[in-house]
């Protein structure tokens, strides 16, 4: 018995003498029960638990915050995930890339009860590997992670590939164009966590063209299998025309333990395309080559912007003169109106098109490019103050009798343009019946007829108008992006990447 007590006090001391990171080693593999109405669970190596907030924006994008950010820092992280539905996996790579910005020492992320089932699912994989040291599986499985390849020269476009419905017109049209083949992606989902990824024929060597959308977590999931196939299967050439960026509003950090996933899905998405051609990016505020950083500031990550406004006054002002007559417009004054500064530099540059447009319909009219200055309360609430500003911050004047077009990027019930209005209508003294406006991306989550309603400080405009770059709610008039696409697409081909505006 004395020679039993001696060994056990032998074994403590030994035990206890080992350094903590082979007690962790040796925890490592300990399951770690996740509860039913989560997904991840994530402890430091210490064994403390890192919690956070997962909860959606209006418009249904995810939204992460950690609560405890201070406790990741110089730590080993370790994310435990066993996936529920598809959104799942977003949130796995939105919160391990979040993490990432606190400077952890590591994050190994475990899958419990789930591994990828055909190459399309390797892809999560690859994509969370940009913001994870290590990844362990349920079963050995190995997977290729993709980082920016050397830019080809792409002088033609061999084959033009769409995923979702709404560019079904448009695509077949492209390829006419650009004497191209068109096929769909098939996706199919098998259930809840689980789906396959089929790109019809060959691609290897070629020259591809995807068109898409990535205003849903599916829309997301789906464009990251693609272009991982893509590239696994040797494509030429990858140039993606992502006609909505989502999350691209979530640019900053506005409290602690936010990330900015806005750059992860960038990050992700360059890694796996060789051009990143987006429309009216949130971030960008002008055309052409723009980029985003995350929370440490370091590495850059880019997407070439293109202004959807010239193309959207256009259609608007097509809709101006269903009312009015080209003799009652004559010498009247056009002012192309961004509801804040942040969108002033888009609409300097469709005031120049805009001049042309009417040169070319005969209509002699000035045309002045505004900002109001706006703040935002809440997001349900706008308060916007003083005249209309111009480039150096200056009150610009503007007639009683003049025409506007309030042009905004983006929004989700409406609520800017609205404000805009109402201090144009009842704190500038401007005509209503004068007033019009387009939105890029235009979501509109609360339905047309609760945005056609005036409030104590808003009020609609005479006539809104939307881009089709995401689905669009009835009741609102749909203006083509198909010449956007067309002419910005001849002319990338003739100079990679596109050329600057002048």
């Amino acid at each position: 018995m004395r020679k039993y007590y001696l060994f056990l006090i032998i074994y403590i001391i030994i035990f206890l003498s080992l350094p903590l990171e082979f007690l962790n080693s040796s925890v490592r593999r300990v399951k770690i029960p996740i509860p039913a109405s989560e997904s991840v669970v994530v402890y430091t190596s210490r064994g403390e638990h890192i919690s956070y907030t997962c909860k959606h924006f209006p418009d249904g994008e995810i939204y992460i915050r950690i609560q405890n950010p201070a406790e990741i820092k110089n730590q080993d992280i370790k994310l435990h995930f066993q996936p529920h539905n598809r959104e799942d996996f977003l949130r796995l790579l939105f919160l391990a890339s979040t993490i990432a910005e606190y400077e952890p020492k590591s994050i190994e992320v475990e899958f419990q009860n789930w591994s990828p089932a055909n190459p399309g699912e390797e892809s999560i994989l690859s994509a969370l590997a940009h913001f994870a040291d290590s990844i362990r599986l349920p079963e050995e499985v190995s997977f290729s992670f993709y980082t920016r390849r050397s830019i080809p020269v792409v002088t033609a476009f061999e084959r033009i590939i769409y995923l979702n419905s709404r560019f079904q017109e448009y695509a077949p049209n492209l390829g006419k164009e650009f004497n191209a083949e068109v096929v769909r992606v098939n996706i199919s989902i098998e259930n809840s966590t689980h789906w396959e990824t089929e790109i019809p024929g060959g691609v290897r060597d070629k020259n591809i063209l995807i068109v898409h959308s990535t205003s849903t977590a599916d829309d997301i999931l789906n464009l990251i299998s693609t272009l991982y196939l893509l590239r696994k299967m040797g494509a030429g050439s990858i140039t993606l025309v992502n006609t909505y960026e989502g999350y691209a509003r979530q640019d900053k950090i506005f409290r602690p333990g936010e990330g900015v996933t806005g750059y992860a899905l960038l990050k992700v998405l360059n890694a796996l395309s060789d051009y990143n051609i987006a429309i009216n990016v949130h971030f960008g505020e002008k055309s052409g080559d723009v980029s985003l950083k995350d929370r440490s500031g370091g590495e850059e990550e880019v997407v070439y912007n293109l202004n959807g406004f010239r193309y959207l006054a256009r259609g608007v002002f097509d809709h101006i003169l269903e009312d009015y007559s080209p003799q009652e417009l004559r010498g009247k004054t056009l002012c192309l109106l961004a509801p804040d500064d942040g969108s002033y530099n888009y609409v300097k540059e469709a005031v120049q098109d805009m001049k042309e447009y009417l040169v070319q319909k005969g209509i002699n009219m000035r045309v002045v490019a505004g900002y109001l200055n706006k703040t935002r309360i809440s997001s349900q609430r706008v308060v916007v103050e003083n005249n209309i500003l111009g480039e150096r911050g200056e009150e610009l004047s503007i007639p009683k009798d003049a025409f506007f077009i309030i042009l905004d990027d983006e929004t989700s019930t409406g609520m800017t343009v609205k404000v805009a209005t109402y201090h144009l209508v009842k704190a500038l003294g401007f005509n209503w019946w004068h007033i019009y406006a387009g939105i890029v991306h235009g979501k509109f989550v609360e339905g047309m007829r609760r945005f056609f309603t005036e409030g104590e400080d808003n009020t609609p405009p005479r006539f809104i108008a939307s881009l089709d770059t995401l689905q669009i709610p009835e009741g609102i008039k749909v203006i083509s992006i198909y010449p956007l696409l067309l002419n910005s697409l001849k002319e990338f081909l003739n100079s990679n990447p596109l050329p600057l505006p002048q």
